[in-house]
């Protein structure tokens, strides 16, 4: 119900903002070293979709595509891989989540009620509903919190970017999962018992 959104949005969704923010700095850097590898290595700029696509000779340059090349040529093998790492999303979650965050360090006023065309709720900022499903790994945020050298900090960002949401002092997240909820109801209401079950 929009109470309940009007709730969730007064309380607030706790950050790990310190963590966010080293996070952010290794991915950026880990950006900016493929930027300057690229120029120097091709001539052009790891975000010039067209010249990426002309030199790995693909139609486009899609995580779907990209994920499916395959060559034996080292130069190519580096650019599709380069260019699916800066295009990764997870330092694009973290920018809404350290600007949004309040000086308690949490994230208010993010949950939509009926947001989505579905009547679904949905977020704005940062985008809660679409953080990447994976085990969280606590001694990435031990290693980012000591400044500890990671190889792929972007990669390791993006399976642990659940993690950013940080449980207060003695309380426990529970994560619970809607998935397929219009269809569950839609059963219950039609009686199905087997698919309820």
């Amino acid at each position: 119900s929009a109470e309940t959104y009007d709730k969730m949005n007064a309380r607030g969704v706790p950050i790990d903002v310190e963590a966010a923010k080293l996070a952010l700095d290794a991915c950026t850097q880990q950006a900016e070293e493929i930027e300057i590898a690229c120029r120097y290595k091709h001539g052009f700029s790891i975000t010039q979709v067209e010249k990426v696509r002309e030199f790995l000779g693909t139609v486009d340059c899609t995580r779907q595509t990209l994920e499916s090349f395959k060559t034996k040529d080292p130069d190519k093998i580096w650019l599709r891989d380069a260019r699916l790492l800066v295009s990764k999303a997870a330092t694009k979650k973290l920018v809404p989540m350290i600007d949004m965050a309040s000086d308690d360090g949490r994230v208010r006023g993010a949950f939509q009620y009926h947001g989505a065309h579905t009547g679904r709720g949905s977020s704005h900022g940062v985008q809660f509903q679409n953080l990447k499903k994976a085990k969280i790994d606590p001694s990435y945020f031990d290693r980012l919190h000591s400044n500890v050298f990671m190889e792929d900090p972007t990669g390791e960002c993006q399976r642990n970017i659940r993690g950013f949401i940080k449980a207060p002092e003695d309380h426990t997240f529970v994560i619970v999962d809607y998935a397929q909820v219009e269809a569950r109801i839609v059963a219950w209401i039609a009686n199905e018992r087997p698919l309820v079950e």
